[in-house]
């Protein structure tokens, strides 16, 4: 989960992507973002994308997702992504 509107963290939030991307543990596990926050002045889910390099990572399924954690909102599509692809 990343806060959309932190944008001084993006590159922290990259970093670690990153970092789990490159864990040879980790390969072929799926990722799912959840943008948090969407409801508030935010990154837009594409801005997030983009800050976060996800078009870089091309060895597994990935998919970003909008969402309101207070309001209850969208997180479900994410969870149901990645139930999905898991089934």
């Amino acid at each position: 989960m990343v806060d959309s509107r932190d944008r001084s963290r993006m590159s922290e939030a990259r970093h670690e992507l990153h970092c789990l991307v490159a864990d040879l543990d980790l390969t072929n596990i799926p990722i799912l973002i959840l943008a948090n926050k969407q409801d508030l002045p935010s990154m837009s889910v594409h801005e997030v994308a983009y800050a976060l390099r996800l078009r870089h990572i091309r060895d597994r399924d990935w998919c970003i997702k909008w969402c309101s954690i207070i309001h209850r909102a969208g997180l479900y599509d994410g969870l149901d992504w990645l139930s999905n692809l898991l089934s």
